[in-house]
């Protein structure tokens, strides 16, 4: 779910730095959204007893990127052509380090399954 719901992110993001305008903004908005949603599912998993050092791991990945993707929002909510400088570069960045953070608890989770099996 997470995949497909960041698939499409990049392409909409790219074609918003090439126009921005409502409609390109909006594209991307909605990816945030459908990721958000993504990532909420994640702690809304109940870990067998075995497991719980996953779960703990993906609550703190879906939390990790719940704060990104709100930082994210943010800003390219306030986004307008004139906008569009290093400021707006600089408030993003909080949010890909949060981004970062979440991918590693993933990654982390997954490690721990696959020495699982």
């Amino acid at each position: 779910a997470i995949s497909d719901a960041t698939e499409p992110f990049s392409a909409d993001l790219d074609a918003m730095f090439s126009s921005i305008t409502d409609d390109t903004k909006q594209k991307v908005l909605d990816d945030l959204a459908a990721m958000k949603t993504a990532y909420a599912s994640l702690s809304e998993l109940e870990a067998p007893k075995d497991y719980e050092q996953v779960q703990a791991l993906l609550e703190e990945s879906a939390t990790q990127a719940t704060a990104g993707i709100e930082i994210y929002e943010t800003a390219i909510g306030d986004l307008s052509a004139s906008t569009f400088n290093q400021s707006f570069v600089d408030a993003l960045a909080p949010g890909d380090e949060a981004m970062s953070q979440a991918f590693a608890k993933l990654d982390e989770a997954s490690a721990l399954l696959t020495n699982a099996e």
